[in-house]
């Protein structure tokens, strides 16, 4: 249950880091102010599917990834399976075009942030409780 919740947070910091990275990158403008966040943005691609891809470890090493992505609620669950191996089980969410995944690969936790992209491909960044560098991740929506 521990190691559930700890999953979570770091979740949850993952979309929050993406969150206020985006708002101290924005200028103040008319844009950004009270009325313009009152529209709602336009809906984009769903993130129900699969995924195919793959990118490059801590260690420089190349993979290759298959993501399935399902609605749960307010989050999603997610199946990943890296170099055709056993598939394992995450969870995920999303903060406007940042898609927060953790995981357990039976051996340890990992995130990977992905940016949406306005095609619903996901690319982004990985890493491991026991890792001290980042790894880079594309997928495709099949």
């Amino acid at each position: 249950m521990i190691k559930w919740i700890a999953l979570g947070c770091v979740v949850a910091a993952a979309v929050f880091a993406g969150a206020c990275r985006k708002q101290a990158d924005e200028p103040a403008s008319a844009e950004t102010a009270p009325a313009a966040e009152a529209e709602a943005p336009a809906p984009g691609p769903s993130l129900e599917g699969k995924y195919v891809g793959g990118g490059t470890d801590a260690d420089g090493r190349s993979y290759a990834c298959e993501l399935e992505v399902v609605k749960s609620r307010t989050m999603y669950d997610v199946m990943r399976r890296v170099d055709g191996g056993e598939p394992y089980a995450g969870v995920a969410i999303l903060n406007e075009n940042t898609f927060a995944v953790g995981f357990n690969d039976g051996r340890r936790y990992g995130v990977v942030a992905y940016n949406v992209n306005p095609d619903g491909s996901l690319e982004g960044i990985s890493a491991y409780e026991d890792s001290t560098r980042e790894g880079a991740e594309r997928l495709e929506k099949k």
